[in-house]
């Protein structure tokens, strides 16, 4: 090497020393050097518009995944689409075949609050009633949100059976790759979920059940070895995901644990209080077998006091007729006397001394009946 070579290099390095500390940590890892990009990052247009919103999305210029308060403070203000401008945003919308712009602007009403979110749901779910996946009366009732629609297995069970073969595709689409229908599948059950989300306040666990009972078990069948597990494990670029997930699992793990803990609980007072009703039942059969003791005796007591009542009935009921044909007798004698006293009485003129015999003959007929009555008690 010249001495003029060693001098150009010397001041390249010198005018740039981190270019010349990157190519040589490049050279030394065996990794060629990276080409610098002179092409500036292309950034997301400042919304101000529903309508502006939902073609930059369906465009492909819509980056981000959230709106800024000016933004949705200017759309809130700006007047909505039109009944033909809606009908145009739809037809942009058709394009999306694979649903990625679809399912992007339904993780943006997510991010957003406020009346666009409603607004977002809205239009999403017309994109998703005119997509090929959801020509099905069930899918497109549970769009619908209709009383009777499917539930939330059933209808992604429906969109994942289909075949490629036999979705109503326009014409003028080209045709789909096996991956491609995979992944168009896969957004339509995010869209959808996302759309039960909505219509359904279906809760996060309840959505995480879904998406690994119908989307992550079955992909995650092919990693049967603990090597692929730890591989997949170890190799996954969304660390965010992975650990909401595990949190949520944590979670319902440790809600299980605190129900099982409960339940357990719940299930010593239960045989506590069943071993004390047992010992009530048997005390309680004591008491019974000793009550259906007294029981006949009383019902023995009851025959014989009710047949000497009888008895004492027929004797008393004797004794009554008796007494009263008696006492009529005495009665009919006495008042015949005093009728005749009195008969004397009216005649002239009267005859006092038969009705004083009279009568103290009736009299002393009372006494005597009187006393006999007395000594009958």
């Amino acid at each position: 090497m010249n001495t003029t070579d060693t001098k150009e290099k010397k001041l390249l390095s010198e005018k740039d020393p981190a270019g010349d500390r990157g190519r040589n940590e490049d050279e030394s890892s065996g990794m060629p050097a990276a080409k610098k990009n002179t092409k500036p990052r292309s950034k997301s247009p400042s919304i101000e518009r529903f309508d502006q919103l939902l073609r930059s999305v369906y465009s492909g210029e819509f980056k981000r995944s959230t709106l800024n308060k000016k933004e949705l403070a200017a759309m809130c203000s700006n007047p909505l689409p039109t009944e033909v401008e809606r009908k145009k945003l739809l037809g942009l919308a058709q394009s999306d075949l694979s649903l990625d712009r679809t399912r992007q602007l339904m993780l943006l009403g997510l991010r957003v609050e406020g009346a666009i979110t409603g607004k977002i749901g809205d239009f999403a779910r017309e994109v998703l009633l005119q997509h090929p996946l959801f020509q099905t009366d069930s899918l497109a009732g549970v769009l619908r949100n209709l009383p009777e629609s499917a539930t939330e297995e059933k209808a992604i069970s429906a969109l994942l059976s289909q075949e490629i073969g036999s979705v109503p595709w326009p014409e003028q689409n080209t045709a789909m790759t096996k991956s491609q229908f995979t992944k168009c599948k896969s957004n339509a059950v995010h869209c959808l979920l996302m759309v039960f989300r909505a219509t359904r306040s279906l809760s996060i666990n309840r959505i995480m059940q879904c998406l690994n009972l119908k989307l992550w078990a079955p992909a995650d069948r092919r990693h049967n070895s603990e090597q692929d597990k730890l591989f997949v494990l170890i190799s996954t670029r969304d660390p965010v995901a992975a650990s909401l997930i595990f949190g949520l699992l944590e979670s319902a793990a440790y809600e299980q644990q605190r129900r099982a803990e409960n339940a357990l609980r719940s299930k010593e007072r239960a045989e506590e209080r069943v071993a004390d009703l047992e010992r009530q039942i048997a005390n309680v059969g004591r008491k019974l077998e000793e009550a259906e003791v007294t029981a006949k005796s009383i019902q023995k007591e009851l025959v014989a006091a009710t047949q000497s009542h009888v008895i004492e009935t027929i004797h008393w009921k004797d004794d009554y007729e008796k007494l009263r044909g008696q006492m009529r007798r005495r009665m009919k004698e006495e008042l015949e006397l005093l009728d005749e006293g009195l008969h004397a009485l009216h005649r002239e003129p009267p005859k006092v001394h038969v009705m004083i015999d009279h009568a103290e003959r009736a009299i002393d007929g009372l006494k005597r009946e009187m006393e006999r009555l007395r000594e009958s008690e």
